[in-house]
Protein backbone atom coordinates (compact mmCIF):
# COMPACT_ATOMS: atom_id res chain seq x y z
CA UNK A 1 0.00 0.00 0.00
CA UNK A 2 1.42 3.37 -0.94
CA UNK A 3 0.43 5.52 2.00
CA UNK A 4 1.68 9.02 2.73
CA UNK A 5 4.49 9.85 5.07
CA UNK A 6 4.67 13.05 7.10
CA UNK A 7 8.23 14.28 7.54
CA UNK A 8 9.10 16.71 10.28
CA UNK A 9 11.74 19.29 9.35
CA UNK A 10 13.59 21.00 12.13
CA UNK A 11 16.66 23.15 12.28
CA UNK A 12 18.24 23.97 8.93
CA UNK A 13 16.18 23.23 5.82
CA UNK A 14 17.88 20.73 3.52
CA UNK A 15 17.50 21.19 -0.20
CA UNK A 16 17.77 18.50 -2.83
CA UNK A 17 21.01 18.58 -4.71
CA UNK A 18 20.55 19.15 -8.43
CA UNK A 19 23.45 18.14 -10.61
CA UNK A 20 24.29 19.19 -14.12
CA UNK A 21 22.50 16.99 -16.61
CA UNK A 22 23.00 15.53 -20.03
CA UNK A 23 20.48 16.71 -22.56
CA UNK A 24 17.18 14.86 -22.40
CA UNK A 25 14.74 14.72 -25.30
CA UNK A 26 12.53 17.75 -25.78
CA UNK A 27 9.27 16.64 -24.16
CA UNK A 28 6.01 18.50 -24.64
CA UNK A 29 3.70 19.67 -21.90
CA UNK A 30 1.04 17.51 -20.30
CA UNK A 31 -1.84 16.37 -22.52
CA UNK A 32 -4.84 14.46 -21.20
CA UNK A 33 -5.47 11.59 -23.59
CA UNK A 34 -8.24 9.89 -21.63
CA UNK A 35 -9.78 9.01 -18.29
CA UNK A 36 -9.44 5.56 -16.72
CA UNK A 37 -12.87 5.10 -15.23
CA UNK A 38 -13.06 1.32 -14.74
CA UNK A 39 -14.32 0.77 -11.21
CA UNK A 40 -11.64 -1.74 -10.17
CA UNK A 41 -8.80 0.63 -11.09
CA UNK A 42 -8.81 2.93 -8.07
CA UNK A 43 -5.22 2.70 -6.88
CA UNK A 44 -3.08 2.54 -10.01
CA UNK A 45 0.53 2.23 -8.95
CA UNK A 46 2.18 1.00 -12.16
CA UNK A 47 1.96 1.45 -15.93
CA UNK A 48 3.63 -0.43 -18.81
CA UNK A 49 3.00 0.41 -22.45
CA UNK A 50 2.66 -2.57 -24.80
CA UNK A 51 5.03 -2.71 -27.75
CA UNK A 52 3.19 -5.48 -29.64
CA UNK A 53 -0.44 -4.63 -28.86
CA UNK A 54 -0.94 -1.20 -30.43
CA UNK A 55 -2.68 1.39 -28.24
CA UNK A 56 -2.66 -0.82 -25.12
CA UNK A 57 -1.31 0.15 -21.68
CA UNK A 58 -1.08 -2.29 -18.77
CA UNK A 59 -2.13 -1.03 -15.34
CA UNK A 60 -1.36 -2.55 -11.94
CA UNK A 61 -3.33 -1.71 -8.80
CA UNK A 62 -1.49 -1.97 -5.51
CA UNK A 63 -4.45 -3.65 -3.83
CA UNK A 64 -7.52 -5.63 -4.83
CA UNK A 65 -7.72 -8.71 -7.06
CA UNK A 66 -4.52 -10.38 -8.28
CA UNK A 67 -5.07 -9.00 -11.78
CA UNK A 68 -3.60 -6.55 -14.24
CA UNK A 69 -5.73 -4.41 -16.53
CA UNK A 70 -5.46 -3.70 -20.24
CA UNK A 71 -6.41 -0.10 -20.93
CA UNK A 72 -6.43 1.68 -24.29
CA UNK A 73 -4.49 4.87 -24.82
CA UNK A 74 -7.75 6.79 -24.47
CA UNK A 75 -8.40 5.24 -21.06
CA UNK A 76 -10.96 2.53 -21.90
CA UNK A 77 -10.43 -0.68 -19.95
CA UNK A 78 -10.80 -3.66 -22.31
CA UNK A 79 -9.61 -6.52 -20.11
CA UNK A 80 -8.93 -7.79 -16.61
CA UNK A 81 -6.28 -10.53 -16.53
CA UNK A 82 -5.76 -12.56 -13.36
CA UNK A 83 -2.25 -13.88 -12.73
CA UNK A 84 -2.68 -17.50 -11.65
CA UNK A 85 -0.56 -18.43 -8.64
CA UNK A 86 0.56 -14.86 -7.85
CA UNK A 87 -1.08 -13.51 -4.71
CA UNK A 88 -1.79 -9.82 -4.16
CA UNK A 89 0.03 -8.27 -1.20
CA UNK A 90 1.17 -4.87 -2.43
CA UNK A 91 1.69 -4.72 -6.19
CA UNK A 92 3.60 -1.50 -6.73
CA UNK A 93 4.83 -1.51 -10.32
CA UNK A 94 4.64 -3.29 -13.65
CA UNK A 95 7.11 -3.45 -16.52
CA UNK A 96 7.46 -4.97 -19.99
CA UNK A 97 10.66 -6.58 -21.17
CA UNK A 98 12.29 -9.60 -22.78
CA UNK A 99 12.52 -13.03 -21.19
CA UNK A 100 13.58 -16.59 -21.91
CA UNK A 101 11.87 -16.89 -25.33
CA UNK A 102 13.39 -14.67 -28.01
CA UNK A 103 10.98 -12.24 -29.61
CA UNK A 104 8.37 -12.55 -26.83
CA UNK A 105 7.50 -9.63 -24.58
CA UNK A 106 6.80 -10.45 -20.94
CA UNK A 107 4.85 -8.65 -18.24
CA UNK A 108 6.75 -8.26 -14.97
CA UNK A 109 4.59 -7.53 -11.92
CA UNK A 110 6.27 -6.36 -8.74
CA UNK A 111 4.78 -7.44 -5.41
CA UNK A 112 7.40 -5.22 -3.78
CA UNK A 113 5.61 -2.69 -1.54
CA UNK A 114 6.41 -2.77 2.17
CA UNK A 115 5.43 0.44 4.00
CA UNK A 116 6.52 -0.87 7.38
CA UNK A 117 9.63 -2.75 6.16
CA UNK A 118 8.14 -5.91 7.59
CA UNK A 119 8.61 -8.56 4.88
CA UNK A 120 11.73 -10.65 4.56
CA UNK A 121 11.02 -11.42 0.90
CA UNK A 122 9.37 -9.75 -2.07
CA UNK A 123 8.08 -11.30 -5.29
CA UNK A 124 8.13 -10.57 -9.01
CA UNK A 125 5.98 -12.46 -11.53
CA UNK A 126 6.99 -12.82 -15.19
CA UNK A 127 4.46 -13.99 -17.77
CA UNK A 128 4.18 -13.70 -21.58
CA UNK A 129 2.12 -10.70 -22.58
CA UNK A 130 -1.25 -11.81 -24.01
CA UNK A 131 -2.62 -10.48 -27.29
CA UNK A 132 -5.10 -7.67 -26.77
CA UNK A 133 -7.16 -5.82 -29.38
CA UNK A 134 -7.93 -2.23 -28.39
CA UNK A 135 -11.34 -2.61 -30.04
CA UNK A 136 -12.32 -5.78 -28.19
CA UNK A 137 -15.28 -6.05 -25.85
CA UNK A 138 -14.23 -6.21 -22.20
CA UNK A 139 -12.84 -9.64 -21.30
CA UNK A 140 -11.99 -11.33 -18.03
CA UNK A 141 -9.25 -13.92 -18.38
CA UNK A 142 -6.63 -15.81 -16.38
CA UNK A 143 -2.97 -15.98 -17.37
CA UNK A 144 -1.31 -19.26 -16.44
CA UNK A 145 2.31 -20.33 -16.16
CA UNK A 146 3.87 -17.28 -14.55
CA UNK A 147 7.44 -17.58 -13.35
CA UNK A 148 7.56 -16.35 -9.74
CA UNK A 149 10.84 -14.93 -8.43
CA UNK A 150 11.34 -14.76 -4.66
CA UNK A 151 13.79 -11.96 -3.89
CA UNK A 152 15.36 -10.40 -0.83
CA UNK A 153 17.60 -7.44 -0.04
CA UNK A 154 21.00 -8.06 1.47
CA UNK A 155 20.31 -5.46 4.18
CA UNK A 156 16.83 -6.69 5.23
CA UNK A 157 13.29 -5.58 4.52
CA UNK A 158 12.91 -2.33 2.53
CA UNK A 159 9.93 -0.48 1.04
CA UNK A 160 10.08 -0.26 -2.77
CA UNK A 161 7.74 0.92 -5.53
CA UNK A 162 9.92 1.01 -8.64
CA UNK A 163 10.41 -2.07 -10.83
CA UNK A 164 12.32 -1.85 -14.11
CA UNK A 165 13.49 -4.47 -16.63
CA UNK A 166 16.55 -3.85 -18.79
CA UNK A 167 15.77 -4.66 -22.46
CA UNK A 168 19.50 -5.18 -23.10
CA UNK A 169 20.30 -7.66 -20.32
CA UNK A 170 16.89 -8.92 -19.03
CA UNK A 171 18.03 -7.93 -15.54
CA UNK A 172 15.37 -6.92 -13.02
CA UNK A 173 16.12 -3.64 -11.25
CA UNK A 174 14.35 -2.43 -8.11
CA UNK A 175 14.80 1.11 -6.83
CA UNK A 176 13.82 1.49 -3.19
CA UNK A 177 11.33 4.12 -2.12
CA UNK A 178 13.08 4.68 1.17
CA UNK A 179 15.33 2.67 3.43
CA UNK A 180 13.67 2.34 6.82
CA UNK A 181 12.96 5.79 8.22
CA UNK A 182 15.46 7.57 5.95
CA UNK A 183 14.79 8.94 2.50
CA UNK A 184 17.75 7.10 0.94
CA UNK A 185 17.05 5.54 -2.43
CA UNK A 186 19.14 2.58 -3.63
CA UNK A 187 19.39 0.34 -6.67
CA UNK A 188 19.12 -3.46 -6.32
CA UNK A 189 19.50 -5.95 -9.16
CA UNK A 190 18.39 -9.52 -9.83
CA UNK A 191 20.52 -10.61 -12.77
CA UNK A 192 19.15 -12.75 -15.61
CA UNK A 193 18.43 -15.65 -15.59
CA UNK A 194 16.37 -15.22 -12.44
CA UNK A 195 15.60 -18.40 -10.50
CA UNK A 196 12.06 -19.55 -9.80
CA UNK A 197 13.26 -21.87 -7.03
CA UNK A 198 14.55 -20.72 -3.68
CA UNK A 199 15.25 -17.13 -2.68
CA UNK A 200 17.59 -14.83 -4.58
CA UNK A 201 19.52 -12.13 -2.74
CA UNK A 202 19.68 -9.12 -5.02
CA UNK A 203 22.93 -7.29 -5.61
CA UNK A 204 23.00 -3.99 -3.72
CA UNK A 205 24.34 -1.46 -6.23
CA UNK A 206 24.35 1.72 -4.21
CA UNK A 207 22.45 4.96 -3.98
CA UNK A 208 20.50 6.90 -6.58
CA UNK A 209 20.33 10.69 -6.60
CA UNK A 210 16.67 10.80 -5.51
CA UNK A 211 14.36 10.75 -2.55
CA UNK A 212 11.14 8.76 -2.32
CA UNK A 213 11.14 6.97 -5.68
CA UNK A 214 7.64 5.69 -6.48
CA UNK A 215 7.85 4.44 -10.07
CA UNK A 216 10.12 4.17 -13.05
CA UNK A 217 10.70 2.71 -16.47
CA UNK A 218 13.55 1.94 -18.87
CA UNK A 219 12.77 3.03 -22.43
CA UNK A 220 12.18 0.34 -25.07
CA UNK A 221 15.50 1.31 -26.70
CA UNK A 222 17.29 0.77 -23.38
CA UNK A 223 18.91 4.18 -23.83
CA UNK A 224 16.82 6.25 -21.42
CA UNK A 225 15.50 5.93 -17.85
CA UNK A 226 12.69 7.76 -16.06
CA UNK A 227 12.08 7.64 -12.30
CA UNK A 228 9.20 9.38 -10.51
CA UNK A 229 9.88 11.15 -7.22
CA UNK A 230 6.93 11.83 -4.95
CA UNK A 231 6.61 13.56 -1.60
CA UNK A 232 2.92 14.33 -1.11
CA UNK A 233 3.24 15.60 2.45
CA UNK A 234 0.28 17.51 3.77
CA UNK A 235 2.02 20.86 4.32
CA UNK A 236 2.22 23.64 1.78
CA UNK A 237 5.80 24.49 2.77
CA UNK A 238 7.03 20.92 2.33
CA UNK A 239 5.36 20.49 -1.06
CA UNK A 240 6.78 23.83 -2.19
CA UNK A 241 10.30 22.85 -1.22
CA UNK A 242 10.09 19.28 -2.48
CA UNK A 243 7.60 19.08 -5.34
CA UNK A 244 6.77 15.92 -7.28
CA UNK A 245 9.20 15.43 -10.13
CA UNK A 246 10.21 13.02 -12.87
CA UNK A 247 13.89 12.67 -13.64
CA UNK A 248 15.58 11.43 -16.80
CA UNK A 249 18.94 9.69 -17.22
CA UNK A 250 20.61 9.02 -20.55
CA UNK A 251 22.36 5.69 -21.04
CA UNK A 252 25.36 5.30 -23.28
CA UNK A 253 26.25 2.32 -25.41
CA UNK A 254 27.46 -0.54 -23.23
CA UNK A 255 26.58 1.18 -19.97
CA UNK A 256 24.91 -0.72 -17.17
CA UNK A 257 21.88 0.73 -15.43
CA UNK A 258 24.13 1.44 -12.46
CA UNK A 259 26.54 3.41 -14.63
CA UNK A 260 23.69 5.31 -16.28
CA UNK A 261 22.21 6.31 -12.90
CA UNK A 262 25.64 7.54 -11.83
CA UNK A 263 25.41 10.06 -14.65
CA UNK A 264 23.70 13.41 -14.64
CA UNK A 265 19.94 13.58 -14.32
CA UNK A 266 17.54 15.98 -16.00
CA UNK A 267 14.17 17.03 -14.65
CA UNK A 268 11.55 16.53 -17.36
CA UNK A 269 8.07 18.07 -17.62
CA UNK A 270 5.56 16.91 -15.03
CA UNK A 271 2.45 18.49 -13.57
CA UNK A 272 0.77 16.79 -10.64
CA UNK A 273 -2.04 14.66 -12.01
CA UNK A 274 -4.40 15.47 -9.16
CA UNK A 275 -4.47 15.80 -5.41
CA UNK A 276 -4.04 12.02 -5.33
CA UNK A 277 -0.53 10.58 -5.31
CA UNK A 278 0.99 9.75 -8.69
CA UNK A 279 3.23 6.68 -8.69
CA UNK A 280 3.04 5.48 -12.28
CA UNK A 281 5.19 6.50 -15.24
CA UNK A 282 5.84 4.50 -18.42
CA UNK A 283 7.59 5.07 -21.72
CA UNK A 284 5.60 4.92 -24.92
CA UNK A 285 6.81 2.63 -27.72
CA UNK A 286 9.90 3.82 -29.61
CA UNK A 287 10.79 6.16 -26.69
CA UNK A 288 8.09 8.43 -28.11
CA UNK A 289 7.11 10.02 -24.77
CA UNK A 290 5.73 8.95 -21.40
CA UNK A 291 2.39 8.42 -19.66
CA UNK A 292 1.44 9.14 -16.06
CA UNK A 293 -1.59 8.40 -13.92
CA UNK A 294 -2.49 8.97 -10.25
CA UNK A 295 -4.10 6.74 -7.67
CA UNK A 296 -7.81 7.18 -7.08
CA UNK A 297 -10.99 6.50 -9.03
CA UNK A 298 -11.62 7.86 -12.55
CA UNK A 299 -8.15 9.32 -12.95
CA UNK A 300 -6.95 11.26 -16.01
CA UNK A 301 -4.37 9.55 -18.19
CA UNK A 302 -1.71 12.07 -19.23
CA UNK A 303 0.91 11.94 -21.95
CA UNK A 304 4.12 13.91 -22.50
CA UNK A 305 5.21 13.73 -26.14
CA UNK A 306 8.83 13.31 -27.22
CA UNK A 307 8.93 16.23 -29.63
CA UNK A 308 12.26 15.10 -31.06
CA UNK A 309 10.70 12.01 -32.62
CA UNK A 310 7.38 13.01 -34.13
CA UNK A 311 4.45 10.69 -34.82
CA UNK A 312 4.52 6.92 -35.32
CA UNK A 313 2.00 4.65 -37.04
CA UNK A 314 1.32 0.94 -36.45
CA UNK A 315 2.09 -1.40 -39.35
CA UNK A 316 0.26 -4.73 -39.12
CA UNK A 317 1.67 -7.31 -41.54
CA UNK A 318 -0.14 -10.60 -42.01
CA UNK A 319 0.34 -13.68 -44.17
CA UNK A 320 -2.24 -15.96 -45.70
CA UNK A 321 -1.63 -19.69 -45.60
CA UNK A 322 1.42 -21.17 -47.33
CA UNK A 323 3.72 -18.18 -46.99
CA UNK A 324 5.22 -15.52 -44.76
CA UNK A 325 5.49 -11.75 -44.69
CA UNK A 326 8.28 -9.55 -43.35
CA UNK A 327 8.90 -7.34 -41.48
CA UNK A 328 6.76 -8.26 -38.47
CA UNK A 329 4.25 -5.87 -36.88
CA UNK A 330 5.92 -2.67 -35.75
CA UNK A 331 5.68 1.06 -35.16
CA UNK A 332 6.95 3.16 -38.05
CA UNK A 333 7.77 6.86 -38.06
CA UNK A 334 5.44 9.18 -39.92
CA UNK A 335 6.41 9.47 -43.59
CA UNK A 336 8.88 6.58 -43.53
CA UNK A 337 8.99 4.04 -46.34
CA UNK A 338 8.87 0.33 -45.52
CA UNK A 339 9.48 -2.51 -47.98
CA UNK A 340 7.07 -5.32 -47.11
CA UNK A 341 8.04 -8.68 -48.63
CA UNK A 342 5.87 -11.74 -49.19
CA UNK A 343 7.70 -15.08 -49.41
CA UNK A 344 5.85 -18.20 -50.53
CA UNK A 345 6.38 -21.73 -49.27
CA UNK A 346 7.76 -24.34 -51.70
CA UNK A 347 5.31 -25.27 -54.50
CA UNK A 348 3.32 -22.06 -53.99
CA UNK A 349 3.68 -18.53 -55.31
CA UNK A 350 2.65 -15.05 -54.25
CA UNK A 351 -0.67 -13.86 -55.67
CA UNK A 352 -1.75 -10.46 -54.34
CA UNK A 353 -1.65 -8.04 -51.42
CA UNK A 354 -4.90 -7.18 -49.67
CA UNK A 355 -5.67 -4.51 -47.09
CA UNK A 356 -4.20 -1.00 -47.10
CA UNK A 357 -2.13 -1.58 -50.21
CA UNK A 358 -0.12 1.01 -52.10
CA UNK A 359 1.29 0.77 -55.61
CA UNK A 360 1.51 -2.60 -57.32
CA UNK A 361 -0.52 -5.02 -55.19
CA UNK A 362 0.63 -7.86 -57.46
CA UNK A 363 4.33 -7.46 -56.66
CA UNK A 364 5.72 -9.61 -53.87
CA UNK A 365 7.69 -6.61 -52.58
CA UNK A 366 5.51 -3.60 -51.85
CA UNK A 367 6.75 -0.23 -50.61
CA UNK A 368 4.47 1.43 -48.06
CA UNK A 369 4.74 5.10 -47.17
CA UNK A 370 3.50 5.30 -43.60
CA UNK A 371 1.34 8.41 -43.38
CA UNK A 372 -1.35 6.50 -41.46
CA UNK A 373 -1.77 3.13 -39.72
CA UNK A 374 -1.77 0.26 -42.22
CA UNK A 375 -2.72 -3.41 -42.32
CA UNK A 376 -1.58 -5.53 -45.26
CA UNK A 377 -1.78 -9.25 -45.97
CA UNK A 378 0.24 -11.24 -48.46
CA UNK A 379 -1.71 -14.05 -50.12
CA UNK A 380 -0.42 -17.18 -51.83
CA UNK A 381 -1.73 -19.81 -54.24
CA UNK A 382 -0.52 -23.27 -55.22
CA UNK A 383 1.61 -23.99 -58.29
CA UNK A 384 -0.25 -26.13 -60.84
CA UNK A 385 1.08 -28.46 -63.52
CA UNK A 386 -0.46 -28.05 -67.04
CA UNK A 387 -3.47 -30.32 -66.35
CA UNK A 388 -4.22 -28.52 -63.07
CA UNK A 389 -2.53 -30.89 -60.61
CA UNK A 390 -0.96 -29.10 -57.62
CA UNK A 391 2.79 -29.55 -57.36
CA UNK A 392 2.62 -30.03 -53.57
CA UNK A 393 0.21 -32.97 -54.07
CA UNK A 394 2.57 -34.73 -56.45
CA UNK A 395 5.49 -34.19 -54.07
CA UNK A 396 3.37 -35.52 -51.21
CA UNK A 397 2.89 -38.77 -53.15
CA UNK A 398 6.49 -39.01 -54.31
CA UNK A 399 5.77 -38.21 -57.95
CA UNK A 400 9.12 -36.51 -58.50
CA UNK A 401 11.04 -38.74 -60.91
CA UNK A 402 10.22 -36.58 -63.91
CA UNK A 403 8.96 -33.06 -64.43
CA UNK A 404 5.63 -32.20 -62.91
CA UNK A 405 4.12 -32.05 -66.41
CA UNK A 406 5.35 -35.59 -67.06
CA UNK A 407 4.32 -36.97 -63.69
CA UNK A 408 0.72 -35.82 -63.88
CA UNK A 409 0.27 -37.77 -67.16
CA UNK A 410 1.64 -41.02 -65.72
CA UNK A 411 -0.30 -43.95 -64.26
CA UNK A 412 2.21 -45.14 -61.71
CA UNK A 413 -0.12 -47.59 -59.93
CA UNK A 414 -1.61 -49.08 -63.15
CA UNK A 415 -5.23 -48.58 -62.13
CA UNK A 416 -6.23 -46.93 -65.39
CA UNK A 417 -6.26 -43.42 -63.94
CA UNK A 418 -3.62 -40.83 -64.71
CA UNK A 419 -2.16 -38.85 -61.82
CA UNK A 420 -4.12 -35.70 -62.68
CA UNK A 421 -7.34 -37.75 -62.70
CA UNK A 422 -6.50 -39.23 -59.31
CA UNK A 423 -6.04 -35.68 -57.97
CA UNK A 424 -9.52 -34.75 -59.15
CA UNK A 425 -10.96 -37.95 -57.69
CA UNK A 426 -8.94 -37.55 -54.47
CA UNK A 427 -7.56 -41.06 -54.74
CA UNK A 428 -4.01 -42.28 -54.12
CA UNK A 429 -1.90 -42.32 -57.33
CA UNK A 430 0.47 -44.86 -55.79
CA UNK A 431 -2.18 -47.42 -54.74
CA UNK A 432 -3.98 -49.36 -57.45
CA UNK A 433 -6.83 -50.23 -55.06
CA UNK A 434 -7.55 -46.56 -54.43
CA UNK A 435 -9.76 -45.64 -57.34
CA UNK A 436 -13.14 -44.04 -57.98
CA UNK A 437 -15.56 -46.64 -59.33
CA UNK A 438 -19.07 -48.07 -59.00
CA UNK A 439 -18.73 -51.43 -57.30
CA UNK A 440 -22.30 -52.82 -57.39
CA UNK A 441 -25.88 -52.07 -58.46
CA UNK A 442 -28.84 -54.06 -57.18
CA UNK A 443 -32.55 -53.51 -56.79
CA UNK A 444 -34.10 -53.30 -53.37
CA UNK A 445 -37.64 -52.72 -52.24
CA UNK A 446 -37.32 -48.91 -52.42
CA UNK A 447 -35.60 -48.59 -55.79
CA UNK A 448 -32.18 -49.23 -57.24
CA UNK A 449 -29.24 -49.30 -54.83
CA UNK A 450 -25.86 -48.18 -56.13
CA UNK A 451 -22.53 -48.77 -54.34
CA UNK A 452 -19.26 -46.99 -55.09
CA UNK A 453 -15.87 -46.14 -53.61
CA UNK A 454 -13.55 -43.16 -54.02
CA UNK A 455 -11.82 -40.34 -52.17
CA UNK A 456 -13.09 -38.03 -49.48
CA UNK A 457 -12.32 -34.46 -50.64
CA UNK A 458 -14.13 -34.29 -53.99
CA UNK A 459 -17.78 -33.64 -54.66
CA UNK A 460 -19.30 -36.87 -56.04
CA UNK A 461 -22.38 -36.75 -58.27
CA UNK A 462 -24.28 -39.98 -59.06
CA UNK A 463 -25.92 -39.66 -62.51
CA UNK A 464 -28.29 -41.87 -64.55
CA UNK A 465 -29.55 -42.13 -68.14
CA UNK A 466 -31.54 -44.68 -70.13
CA UNK A 467 -28.90 -45.50 -72.78
CA UNK A 468 -25.43 -44.54 -73.90
CA UNK A 469 -26.29 -43.80 -77.55
CA UNK A 470 -29.22 -41.42 -77.64
CA UNK A 471 -31.97 -40.04 -75.48
CA UNK A 472 -31.86 -37.78 -72.46
CA UNK A 473 -28.69 -36.30 -71.01
CA UNK A 474 -27.15 -37.64 -67.83
CA UNK A 475 -29.48 -36.81 -64.95
CA UNK A 476 -28.04 -36.21 -61.44
CA UNK A 477 -29.83 -38.31 -58.84
CA UNK A 478 -27.59 -37.80 -55.78
CA UNK A 479 -24.75 -35.50 -54.68
CA UNK A 480 -22.15 -36.47 -52.08
CA UNK A 481 -20.51 -33.38 -50.55
CA UNK A 482 -17.06 -33.63 -48.98
CA UNK A 483 -15.88 -34.96 -46.73
CA UNK A 484 -17.38 -38.09 -48.27
CA UNK A 485 -17.12 -41.69 -47.06
CA UNK A 486 -14.60 -43.88 -48.86
CA UNK A 487 -17.42 -46.41 -49.36
CA UNK A 488 -20.83 -44.92 -50.30
CA UNK A 489 -24.23 -46.09 -51.38
CA UNK A 490 -27.52 -44.56 -52.49
CA UNK A 491 -30.96 -45.98 -53.23
CA UNK A 492 -32.49 -44.29 -56.28
CA UNK A 493 -36.29 -44.39 -55.73
CA UNK A 494 -37.08 -42.96 -59.17
CA UNK A 495 -35.61 -45.84 -61.14
CA UNK A 496 -37.52 -49.13 -61.08
CA UNK A 497 -36.57 -50.32 -64.59
CA UNK A 498 -33.04 -51.79 -64.48
CA UNK A 499 -32.57 -50.93 -68.20
CA UNK A 500 -30.41 -47.85 -67.63
CA UNK A 501 -26.92 -46.72 -66.75
CA UNK A 502 -25.21 -45.04 -63.75
CA UNK A 503 -21.95 -43.16 -63.52
CA UNK A 504 -20.03 -41.24 -60.86
CA UNK A 505 -18.82 -37.75 -61.77
CA UNK A 506 -16.41 -35.86 -59.52
CA UNK A 507 -15.74 -32.14 -59.12
CA UNK A 508 -12.92 -30.49 -57.26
Amino acid sequence: MSGRMRVCISGVLCFLAVFGAMAAPDFGSRTQVGTVAYVEIDEASGLAVSRNNPHIIWVANDSGPNAVYAVTTNGTCVGMYYIDGFAMRDWEDIAIGPGPIAGVDYLYIGNIGDNNSAYATIFVARIPEPAVDPGQAFVTSTLYGAGIFTLQYSSGAIDSETLMVDPWTKNIHIVTKRDGTSSDVNLHTAAYPQSTSGTTTMAAEGSVNLSYAVGGDIAPSGEQILIKQSWQDDTFLFNTLYPERIYHWARGTGQTIRQALDGARTQVPYSANSSDQCEAVAWKHNDAGYYTISEGASQPLYFYDNLDLGEFHWLDTEAGINGSVSPSDQWVAQGSSVDVTATSDAYYHFSVWTGDTQGDAGNSVMTLVMNAPATVQGNFIENLAPEGTPEWWMVLHGLTNGTFAEEELADGDNDGRLAWQEWVCDTDPTNGASVLQITDIEPDGAGMKVYWKGGVQSTQVLEWRTNLVSGTDWMPVHTNLPPTPVISDFTDPMVTNPAGFYRIKVER
